[in-house]
């Protein structure tokens, strides 16, 4: 909480300058300036709130190991989705393109919505990404906006989803998704926003946090998709992306995720084209 400390007493400092100047320009400024430290301050104790959470349930899985009962070790992203009132998030970073991506998730039931999202190109995510803006929709509303991914995630129960950009300097890096069992309306979006704007800040890009432990070094970056897709894109001599759209029509056509089809092609069991 130190960071957010720190930032607080700069916003005060000159939200008490803005309120005693009687020249309008300085004012401004002040307020201005107050107002950028406030932001910090709330990145900082909304980071601070998530790495306590995950200490806690660290703490607790040792304890469990002490006394002789398994525990495996908790998701940075559960806690997350825990912050979030979520059943489970998921964050995705990409890079110039959606195909090229790295994700971290709560648990299974967000890896298999996040696999899902890759396979079919569309859903909340990838949305939030391209436009820039907060994405969500539940019940049969999943179904209309996005009729391919809509349905297979309703065959996980997942009932309600969100997602909202991750922004450096107002460029979309990725996207936090929460998902939810509920038919219910998402989760509160202004507190989505907050949460990836924290995560955005202050975990992903903070560069006092090695790469390796970017969330804790809970991330997948597909290496065998990437592997699978330059295969491909040999063996039939197309781009990137098109051999991205064959592995995908064969996990379709198959009711495999993605990642499955890229290990059979690496592994020689198929060849697409």
């Amino acid at each position: 909480m130190e960071r957010a400390q720190r930032a607080a007493a700069l916003a005060a400092r000159h939200e008490n300058l803005a309120a005693t100047t009687d020249n309008d320009t300085l004012r401004s400024f002040h307020a201005a300036i107050a107002a950028t430290h406030r932001r910090i301050e709330e990145r900082h104790t909304v980071t601070a709130t998530l790495h306590q959470t995950y200490a806690d349930r660290l703490a607790l899985c040792d304890k469990a190991d002490q006394s002789s009962r398994s525990c495996a070790i908790p998701s940075f992203m559960a806690s997350v989705a825990t912050a979030l009132g979520s059943t489970g998030a998921a964050v995705t970073l990409v890079g110039e393109t959606p195909e090229a991506s790295v994700f971290a998730t709560s648990d299974t039931t967000a890896g298999a919505a996040q696999d899902l999202e890759y396979t079919y190109g569309e859903g909340p995510g990838r949305d939030a990404v391209r436009f820039g803006l907060t994405m969500a929709g539940h019940g049969q509303a999943l179904c209309r906006r996005w009729p391919n991914y809509g349905p297979a995630i309703a065959e996980l129960g997942v009932r309600s989803v969100a997602a909202t950009p991750l922004l450096v300097v107002d460029r979309p890096i990725g996207a936090l998704t929460v998902f939810d069992s509920s038919t219910e309306a998402p989760t509160e979006l202004s507190g989505l926003e907050r949460l990836a704007d924290a995560l955005a800040d202050t975990l992903l890009m903070d560069s006092a946090i090695p790469e390796s432990m970017v969330l804790y070094g809970q991330v997948d970056v597909r290496p065998t998709v990437h592997q699978a897709v330059g295969m491909v894109a040999e063996q039939n001599g197309c781009g990137a992306s098109d051999a991205l759209a064959l592995i995908r029509a064969h996990a379709f056509s198959t009711d495999m995720p993605v990642t499955a089809v890229a290990e059979d092609v690496v592994a020689r069991r198929v060849r697409l084209g």
